[in-house]
């Protein structure tokens, strides 16, 4: 089963856009990503307290994972944080809050790689 390993996010201003990746060891699972009015946890519903105005949830299946599930700010232009919603029963997924007028302006690219050491990422484009 594919382990999240790590997140991160970026900024490539000169590009226009911020990044957040997640990668993995093993194969890529499956996602789905979408903006969504709350991001909720995973089993219980409750809220997660994101930063910003807009939110994207990301959904990974199968999958688990081994990154850390507190919040992180971030604090870019238009990608204020991020945080884990939930790991469970192979469903990993993440919020993350973006700055903006509402999300029907959000511009979301995603891309797929592999880095030198075998690690799988997929990555999350935002246009600024």
């Amino acid at each position: 089963m594919p382990v999240l390993v790590e997140v991160r996010a970026g900024d490539h201003a000169d590009e226009g856009y911020e990044r957040v990746t997640f990668a993995f060891q093993g194969p890529l699972p499956s996602y789905t990503f979408q903006i969504v009015p709350q991001v909720t946890r995973d089993g219980s519903g409750d809220p997660v307290t994101l930063p910003g105005t807009t939110f994207l949830s990301i959904v990974f299946t199968p999958a688990r994972s081994q990154a850390g599930t507190g919040p992180r700010a971030v604090g870019y232009r238009r990608v204020r944080g991020y945080e884990q919603a939930g790991d469970y029963e192979g469903y990993v997924s993440y919020g993350i809050g973006l700055n903006g007028p509402d999300g029907a302006t959000v511009q979301v690219r995603t891309g797929e790689s592999t880095r030198a050491d075998g690690t799988n990422v997929v990555a999350l484009d935002i246009r600024v």
